[in-house]
């Protein structure tokens, strides 16, 4: 699965800074129902010869043991690929071990596997359906899919698991953003913001959230105290430079775009905010004539 990013993009926001479509409640989320033991019975009662024992073929028949509490350890400080190898050959020999599910999971993720980091979770969770941590990977793989609403799901299971989990709030403002739900995505922000007021990440996000909510001046000063912070994403900056422009202050804009990108393609940046405010003036002054 590919690295969940929790910034959104830079310059895409003025293609949806008119405002996007609501989008309606998250549908039921069909994914977690336990499996059902099924005995097969059957009719045929003829005695049946008594076979000899064959211990060769018990033996062959016996389940693999699980790595070494050693094997593991060092597992974990594996590449994510090793990881994965790993831990999936470790759910093989027990579908219901919690700790494979976990790491495997976790390392799909990593890589970019969002499909079958999502049906290890899943797996992980029918048999363990109180860990908050599969329940938290299981949503960041639904967002990873775009599947958002049940990313919602899982990851609201997850945020009652993990309350005080940055990420989880992080990751469900996202998803609401994703769907357009601008005033979802706020609060879902701000309730990250009142575990850590100073997150960067958040604080970028928060500020996307509220400028597509149609409100650039707040959302300017959410951005730049999140660009403030050392080592902000590059995104809180530019993001700043894209409200700025979308306020007409194009020189100011490009200043700003310019601390991270070659001045040309801050110049080409601003520009396309410019043409497109031009438009929608023309347009809006078409239709009042």
């Amino acid at each position: 699965m590919r690295k969940i990013s929790l910034v959104s993009s830079t310059f895409a926001l003025a293609l949806l800074i008119s405002g996007s479509a609501m989008v309606a409640n998250a549908s039921a989320f069909p994914l977690f129902t336990k499996k059902t033991d099924k005995t097969v019975k059957t009719t045929d009662t003829r005695k049946q010869p008594v076979a000899a024992a064959n211990t060769a073929g018990t033996e062959a028949q016996k389940p693999e043991a699980p790595a070494s509490k050693e094997e593991r350890e060092k597992a974990k400080s594996a590449d994510l690929v090793a990881q994965a190898t790993f831990w999936m050959g470790e759910l093989g020999k027990n579908e219901k071990d919690e700790e494979a599910a976990v790491y495997a999971s976790n390392a799909l993720l990593g890589i970019g596997s969002n499909q079958r980091a999502l049906e290890v979770a899943v797996i992980g969770i029918q048999a363990n359906e109180n860990n908050a941590q599969l329940w938290k990977n299981t949503g960041k793989a639904l967002l990873g899919l775009k599947r958002n609403p049940e990313a919602i799901q899982a990851l609201t299971k997850a945020s009652t698991l993990l309350p005080n989990d940055i990420e989880v709030r992080n990751a469900i403002g996202v998803a609401y953003d994703d769907l357009g739900q601008s005033t979802m995505a706020i609060k879902s922000f701000n309730d990250a913001l009142a575990i850590n007021p100073n997150n960067a990440v958040t604080l970028t996000n928060l500020g996307l959230a509220q400028a597509l909510n149609g409100d650039l001046k707040t959302a300017e000063i959410t951005l730049r105290k999140a660009q403030a912070i050392p080592y902000a994403p590059v995104q809180a900056r530019q993001n700043l430079a894209l409200i700025v422009a979308l306020q007409g202050r194009f020189k100011e804009s490009e200043q700003i775009a310019s601390q991270d990108l070659p001045d040309e393609l801050a110049k080409q940046n601003v520009a396309y905010v410019q043409r497109m405010l031009d438009d929608g003036n023309a347009r809006t002054n078409a239709s009042q004539q």
